[in-house]
């Protein structure tokens, strides 16, 4: 009988491990959601067409998360602060649903170095809503990626 008692308190014990940990990966995956919908940079919404796409980096990844664009990229350099930004008409396409162009710009620096940088950059996409409808078609101009942006 006293075994039974131990394996039921031993029982208890891990429930209680597990209850904590459980809460504990609830409290950061809330935490990160909430840091990464602060570092989105925004997505800004032009009326000029954009001829140019700069070829010196790579999309090598890409995804939407909650209104936040994260997308991996890689280029040369190392040695000079290089800045991107998302660039876009808005919800254009005439589509079903309606899709936008988004074109990412790299200010590319006088960089001497040739190391391979990999980065995550992050913009916001909710400039891209459209009102009364809940999905907009993300064409990424420097990329083949087509992503669904459910807001």
């Amino acid at each position: 009988m006293s075994e039974l008692l131990q394996i039921k308190n031993a029982m208890k014990q891990h429930i209680k491990i597990l209850i904590y940990f459980c809460a504990t990966l609830l409290l950061f995956q809330t935490a990160c959601e909430d840091d990464l919908q602060q570092e989105c940079k925004t997505t800004t919404i032009t009326n000029e067409a954009f001829e140019y796409i700069s070829s010196s980096f790579s999309i090598e990844q890409a995804t939407i998360w909650g209104d936040c664009l994260m997308l991996k990229i890689s280029y040369s350099g190392g040695c000079e602060k290089h800045i991107f930004n998302a660039y876009s008409e808005g919800a254009v396409l005439e589509s079903f649903p309606l899709g936008a162009n988004l074109i990412v710009n790299h200010n590319n620096p006088e960089d001497p170095c040739d190391s391979i940088v990999r980065e995550m950059l992050t913009f916001d996409l909710s400039n891209l809503q459209v009102a009364n409808d809940s999905i907009t078609i993300i064409h990424i101009a420097n990329s083949d990626f087509v992503l669904n942006y459910v807001y």
